[in-house]
């Protein structure tokens, strides 16, 4: 069926001088602290094409409102605050998507 949902991107360029490994770590726990402050699901994967060896992490939420309380309870969390002051990467890119319809 037909499901439409809002969900937030986060696009980032690894730091070259720590381990790929160290970044994938750190984009998991992200991944698991939105989880965590309510939203649907969140994915995280290893970009190709024109942003190659970017990666990515996806947030989904029923809709803007949804996300909206989640962002809060992020931005809420201490380890969000560590995760920030010890960057593995940089953020290139926060990306909102209003309409994410899935077939499945």
């Amino acid at each position: 069926g037909e499901n439409i949902m809002h969900a937030i991107q986060f696009i980032v360029q690894p730091d070259v001088n720590r381990p790929r490994a160290e970044t994938l770590t750190t984009m998991k726990k992200v991944a698991e602290i939105w989880k965590k402050s309510g939203s649907n699901k969140t994915t995280v994967a290893t970009m190709t094409g024109g942003l190659y060896g970017a990666m990515s992490v996806v947030a989904y939420f029923d809709d803007v409102a949804h996300a909206g309380i989640c962002r809060k309870k992020v931005n809420e969390n201490p380890e969000i605050s560590k995760i920030l002051d010890d960057s593995t990467g940089e953020v290139l890119f926060e990306n909102s998507y209003s309409e994410v319809i899935t077939f499945e």
